[in-house]
């Protein structure tokens, strides 16, 4: 599914329809999980997504790529708002506490991972501190997110 979601760009009503078929109340697969946030995002559901998004987190707090598009997706809605609305600041500010909290992760063996760590999310983080300011020196908790 991974694959298809990601890489391919699969047909989104046939992801769901798999997903659905797959997905059982109370599982444990934190994969599939992110398939169907995936799949949320994909279809402008942005809260579905964050609430998978955060499901993941709570269950495996170092899961890199969940953190990563938890701050990808506050990123990219925040800069569909009016520029001075608190909407904008909210989602930025979301955005914003879910990178720090992925480069305090640290390293990972994932290229894509490597790529964002190393080189998107300072330019995010940069942009953000830029238009909300300076961010708290407190180090960011899971549970923040």
């Amino acid at each position: 599914l991974h694959l298809l979601l990601y890489r391919i760009e699969g047909n989104l009503a046939e992801m769901e329809s798999l997903i659905t078929e797959l997905w059982k109340p109370g599982s444990e697969d934190l994969s599939l999980q992110m398939d169907r946030a995936a799949v949320h995002w994909k279809r402008g559901e942005i809260q579905a997504a964050v609430d998978n998004y955060r499901a993941v987190i709570r269950r495996d707090p170092k899961r890199a790529r969940a953190v990563l598009n938890l701050g990808n997706l506050f990123y990219g809605s925040g800069l569909k708002q009016a520029k001075a609305s608190s909407e904008r600041r909210i989602a930025l500010g979301q955005a914003r506490q879910a990178y720090r909290y992925f480069r305090a992760l640290g390293v990972s063996d994932d290229a894509f991972d490597w790529f964002d760590l190393e080189l998107a999310v300072r330019v995010r983080l940069a942009a953000i501190e830029k238009e909300l300011g300076k961010a708290s020196s407190k180090p960011v908790n899971w549970k923040d997110l």
